[in-house]
């Protein structure tokens, strides 16, 4: 069953053999979580950023607000949605027709900022 926390706008998800790391964008693909990518509308489509992988099995999703316990991240940088790479966040916004131009995530350090969830548009 899903567990899921209005405070802190998390869901600890189930999921056998997710695969899914911290900093992992996901969408829904049927009733499965998968790696969200900019390259078609259709796979853009996002539910959320994991912040915590408690096992092979149960992950946290984030919804949206201020994001904390990631990694990686410049501080001031605006994170896009990656048409190059399932489930990354990049630096470089997608500037070919066709892909999605999402801006997601506000970093304010290297491990915390602001989650922005909302549809991009096709450029």
């Amino acid at each position: 069953s899903f567990n899921y926390d209005p405070l802190t706008f998390s869901l600890i998800v189930p999921q056998t053999a997710h695969g899914f790391v911290v900093n992992n964008v996901l969408t829904l693909s049927s009733s499965t979580y998968v790696l969200a990518q900019a390259d078609i509308a259709d796979h853009a489509n996002v539910v959320g950023i994991v912040i915590s992988v408690m096992d092979a099995n149960h992950f946290v999703l984030f919804f949206g607000g201020y994001a904390q316990g990631l990694s990686g991240f410049t501080s001031g940088v605006v994170y896009f949605l990656s048409a190059a790479t399932a489930g990354l966040l990049t630096a470089t916004p997608p500037s070919t027709p066709g892909q999605v131009l999402k801006p997601m995530f506000i970093a304010d350090t290297t491990t915390s900022g602001f989650w922005l969830n909302y549809n991009g548009q096709q450029l």
